[in-house]
C-alpha cells in the first residue's frame, strides 16, 4: 500500500507542475507576449531531408535559460551567440523557449534568432491557444510543440483542434 501512496503524490506533484505551466502561458498570452507585429518566413530547409543526408548524428539543440524543475539552467545572454555556436558545433536545428515565465525565454529571442540564422527553428512554449500558433507563424517557426499530456489530463481542451489550426497556417 506504500508505493500506491508515493505514486499518488508523484501524480499530484505532476499534476501541480502541468497546472502551473497552463496557468503561466495564459498569463503570457493575457499579457500580450505572443502579440507579434512583424511577419518573418520559415527555414527552406528541409530538416528531414538534412538528417537523412548528414553522415553524423544529427543534433537538435536546445536554447533554454531556466526550468522550474532546474531554476537557472545559465545566465541570460545573447540567444544569437548561442545559436551560432550551436550551429558551428553542428546543430541542423534549434529548439528555442519563448515561454518568458519560468523558462526566461521570450519571442524576442526566437525572432532575433531567425532573422539571421536559416536552419528550421522550433518554437518550444506550453502551447495552449491558438495565439501562440499565430505567433509561431509570424515569427517563422517551422514547427512548434504540443504536449500531449496537457490534453490528456484535461488542462488544455481538444488537442486535434490545434493540430488542425496548425495546419492551416
Amino acid at each position: 500500500m506504500r508505493w500506491y501512496g508515493k505514486i499518488r503524490r508523484s501524480w499530484k506533484i505532476i499534476e501541480n507542475i502541468l497546472q502551473k505551466l497552463v496557468t503561466n502561458s495564459q498569463n503570457a498570452i493575457d499579457d500580450g507576449i505572443y502579440n507579434i507585429t512583424e511577419t518573418l518566413h520559415k527555414s527552406e530547409i528541409d530538416l528531414q531531408e538534412s538528417i537523412k543526408n548528414n553522415s553524423h548524428a544529427s543534433l537538435i539543440t536546445e536554447i533554454k535559460f531556466s526550468s522550474p524543475a532546474e531554476g537557472d539552467i545559465r545566465q541570460i545572454s545573447d540567444p544569437l551567440q548561442i545559436a551560432e555556436s550551436m550551429m558551428s558545433g553542428g546543430a541542423q536545428a534549434l529548439s528555442i523557449l519563448t515561454q518568458p515565465y519560468l523558462f526566461n525565454g521570450s519571442p524576442e529571442y526566437f525572432i532575433k534568432i531567425r532573422k539571421n540564422v536559416k536552419i528550421p527553428l522550433l518554437m518550444k512554449d506550453i502551447m495552449i491557444n491558438k495565439i501562440q500558433i499565430d505567433a509561431a507563424k509570424k515569427m517563422g517557426a517551422d514547427y512548434f510543440l504540443l504536449i500531449q499530456g496537457l490534453f490528456d489530463n484535461g488542462f488544455v481542451s481538444d488537442i486535434d483542434k490545434l493540430i488542425d489550426y496548425g495546419h492551416e497556417k
